[in-house]
């Protein structure tokens, strides 16, 4: 077995080129339009071991182009194969499919799969995991879901999701379960635990790590040296917890004992609930502490972290939605900035003592963390610190990647 490292990919590709390696099992990441490069950061380091190609539909919501993989557009029903727009001048065109279990339907599939040895797909509620569940025997690949979701059962409002999930959780070969919540899900919806591996995400150390923040960049989004620097990163939606920022800033302009750097929040990405946001922000009369960048490029996100003094994510749950892992939350930590997040689903397991977990949904002791991180430098440094080690001991891409290669292994020898 090669171990992986960052290098991994090219010494064996070598080694394969002069015929003394064995053929690559072929692996077919299967993910629908959310297929995005921070996600598969952790896979990059398999290619010295596996022939992994990325399929996903034509109508994809992130950019991949630079993500160094062979990919393989599948035709899929939704927005008519990319016919129709995902959004109109800044408006998100709805999705019908999506409120009856059906997002996200691809067209033959089964000629996309044949061939592959492992096919690896997203969560057991998708219609195209169910789709490739279906066609495991005909083709004869193994079948790795992975399983975000900490909620069990959090599709049973469709009686025809819960039926295809139950088949997907007879077909699976392995879950790669990203945390232990989702582990405990899996086993109450029935799964067997020797079926169940706990695999979380990983980012790249060598990219998200302590640096001096840019002075250009500073510059270009207005931000000046008598700044505190409050980050978040993320979809501009309620679940995140944006009014709780909202609220917890007004109150930070209001404490007459905070003294020195003034409070600015620097927001990034975009999300349907923008608007609603930047009304809350004006009626509070905080707008002028808030900048909005939209979404940017993820070769930006180290620069970005870089600005901060502390990063804020501070996730709500509904009845529906529940935290499933906060990765934004392992990149500021990557970066040594000190965290503020909530006991939110799965982020505990997440951030362990590396940050400051409050209640969800509570404006209050959101603001009294940033108060305290304001006030003691000496806090955000060993928080940081602390953040950085976690990553670097149990979150990296390449300490992730070879947890997945070795479960690839395991599925492809029961």
């Amino acid at each position: 077995m090669t171990p992986l490292t960052s290098d991994t990919r090219h010494t064996v590709s070598m080694e394969q080129a002069q015929g003394n390696a064995p053929p690559r099992p072929r692996v077919c990441y299967l993910r629908g339009s959310y297929l995005n490069p921070f996600e598969v950061q952790y896979l990059t380091p398999l290619a010295g071991r596996f022939d992994v190609t990325l399929a996903h539909p034509k109508t994809l919501r992130f950019d991949i182009s630079r993500v160094p993989f062979r990919k393989l557009a599948v035709p899929c029903v939704d927005y008519l194969n990319g016919l129709l727009p995902r959004r109109v001048g800044g408006l998100r065109v709805p999705n019908p499919l999506k409120f009856f279990g059906f997002e996200e339907v691809f067209l033959g599939l089964k000629g996309a799969l044949e061939g592959f040895d492992i096919v690896h797909v997203p969560e057991q509620l998708f219609y195209f995991t169910w789709q490739a569940a279906q066609l495991k025997r005909e083709l004869g690949y193994r079948l790795a879901v992975t399983q975000a979701e900490v909620n069990p059962f959090c599709y049973d409002r469709w009686a025809h999701v819960v039926r295809r999930a139950a088949f997907v959780r007879e077909q699976a070969d392995l879950f790669l379960a990203r945390t232990q919540r989702a582990r405990s899900a899996l086993i109450t919806e029935g799964v067997d635990p020797s079926r169940i591996r706990v695999i979380g995400h990983g980012v790249d150390i060598e990219k998200f790590r302590p640096a001096p923040a840019d002075t250009a960049l500073r510059r270009e989004l207005g931000i000046e040296e008598d700044h505190f620097v409050v980050l978040f990163v993320g979809r501009l939606v309620w679940t995140k917890g944006l009014w709780s920022i909202a609220d917890a800033a007004a109150r930070l302009v209001q404490d007459r004992d905070l003294k020195g750097k003034r409070p600015l929040f620097l927001m990034v990405g975009d999300g349907e609930d923008r608007a609603a946001f930047e009304g809350r922000l004006r009626r509070l009369g905080v707008e002028r502490l808030f900048k909005l960048t939209g979404n940017q490029p993820y070769e930006r996100l180290p620069e970005l972290h870089r600005l901060a003094d502390v990063f804020t994510m501070p996730s709500i749950s509904t009845r529906g939605i529940l935290e499933q892992f906060g990765i934004a939350l392992l990149e500021a930590m990557a970066s040594g900035k000190p965290v503020i997040s909530t006991h939110c689903g799965a982020i505990d397991e997440v951030v362990g003592d590396a940050g400051l977990l409050v209640q969800p949904n509570d404006s209050l002791r959101l603001y009294e963390a940033l108060a305290m991180l304001h006030r003691d430098a000496a806090l955000r440094r060993e928080l940081g610190e602390r953040g950085r080690r976690r990553v670097a001991e149990s979150f990296t891409n390449i300490i992730i990647a070879e947890q997945i290669a070795n479960a690839y292994e395991q599925v492809s020898t029961s």
